[in-house]
């Protein structure tokens, strides 16, 4: 069987399409397309297309014929690979963000990295921020809405400049 054959069979033995393996090994389309159709015969993507397909870049390659020799057992939940999926989804202010927020109901004292000027920059991602404060539990909103009001009034006091003397 080819690398293409190979790919396929895990597809479909995993119900998946060749539009979602391209995207949770983050390939683009067109190489996953060329590897299936045989253009292509190998990738520098091919251990992160072979953890997709849970089995190991060999088993692609032909080199053995078990899809599940040596392939490690799954180190994350179902769970957990949504939340990096979705993650891999966002642009990276979200992403930061959304990871702020994350800690944040881990270590709530921990505000200070959350309370950044450059997330707070653009009216967009105060729109966006703004969302992510309304899934806070109310006594978080308030503190983290605290700190952005301290902020925004530190920063936009003047700067004074003490002569050396």
């Amino acid at each position: 069987m080819s690398l293409g054959e190979r790919i396929e069979e895990r597809l479909l033995a995993l119900g998946l399409s060749q539009a979602e393996l391209a995207r949770r090994a983050d390939v683009p389309q067109t190489t996953m397309n060329s590897l299936i159709r045989g253009k292509a015969r190998t990738t520098p993507h091919l251990i992160r297309i072979a953890r997709e397909l849970e089995t190991t870049p060999a088993f692609l390659m032909g080199e053995t014929n078990d899809p599940r020799a040596e392939f490690p057992a799954p180190v994350f939940t179902q769970e957990e690979l949504d939340w990096v999926y979705t993650l891999r989804r966002m642009q990276p202010l979200h992403r930061s963000i959304t990871l702020q927020v994350a800690k944040l109901r881990i270590v709530p004292n921990d505000l200070d990295r959350l309370i950044n000027e450059e997330y707070w920059e653009e009216e967009r991602e105060k729109h966006e921020a703004e969302k992510i404060l309304e899934a806070m539990p109310p006594e978080s909103q308030k503190k983290v809405r605290a700190r952005v009001a301290q902020s925004i009034d530190r920063a936009s006091k003047p700067k004074h400049k003490r002569s050396g003397g």
